[in-house]
């Protein structure tokens, strides 16, 4: 092997060695940008699960508060029935003493 022989073959070793370190950057480029869109996609549902949750409790506060309402206005409107039933029996017990 002549000294022109192995100048040529280091030479295109080393464009070799360079080639293949370029393309091992370039995917280890991509890796780590795939990486970081992952986090933040993580990120992102973590925080759209969180609003979940608090939109879920808003919506159990609101039903529950709808279920005291519709209860409390239940309860005034038997009140009410039951106090004209006594009223009427009143009456009708009045109008029979005297009549």
């Amino acid at each position: 092997m002549t000294d022109s022989n192995v100048v040529q073959q280091v030479a295109y070793l080393k464009n070799k060695l360079e080639e293949e370190h370029a393309n091992y950057k370039r995917k280890l480029q991509a890796y780590q940008d795939g990486q970081q869109r992952q986090a933040q996609l993580i990120q992102k549902l973590q925080q759209k699960v969180l609003q979940y949750k608090r939109k879920c409790g808003e919506l159990e506060t609101s039903v529950n508060e709808s279920k005291n309402s519709e209860e409390e206005a239940k309860k005034k409107v038997q009140d009410h029935l039951l106090h004209h039933q006594v009223k009427v029996l009143c009456l009708l017990k009045l109008k029979c003493l005297w009549g």
